[in-house]
């Protein structure tokens, strides 16, 4: 049974979100999906996310060959729990945790649930 101070402390994670699809992006996402968590991959459009998809392929033969217990199905499984989106809101709307990766940096944060009002918005505005 946890205490008190351990069940605020910890965090369930549903969903992780990740921002971009690039080299690193596809990197975190694909470590995550990898892991058992379900990941949503959001980019600006479907050319990204068609180039993000050959590349998760390649990941997941090259996994297959080299990464224990991969050839058994855990790389196909990887693949099932990733979805694509190109709409930024419809892309952190079920995220507990998200990456949002820039060139320079990556940012980690945590989506707070806000019920929708018509201030809010699910698209993260700028503080």
């Amino acid at each position: 049974m946890t205490n008190e101070a351990e069940e605020q402390t910890t965090t369930h994670i549903a969903a992780v979100t990740v921002l971009g699809t690039g080299v690193l992006g596809s990197q975190i996402a694909d470590q995550t999906i990898y892991s058992g968590f379900d990941v949503v991959e959001y980019d600006i459009n479907e050319e990204a996310l068609t180039a993000a998809k050959k590349r998760f392929a390649r990941l997941a033969a090259t996994y297959k060959e080299q990464a224990r217990g991969a050839a058994d199905g855990k790389a196909d499984a990887a693949l099932k729990r990733i979805t694509w989106q190109t709409d930024l809101g419809r892309a952190v709307v079920a995220a507990s945790v998200g990456c949002l990766v820039h060139s320079r940096r990556m940012d980690i944060f945590v989506v707070k649930k806000l019920p929708l009002t018509k201030r809010t918005s699910p698209v993260f505005r700028k503080g």
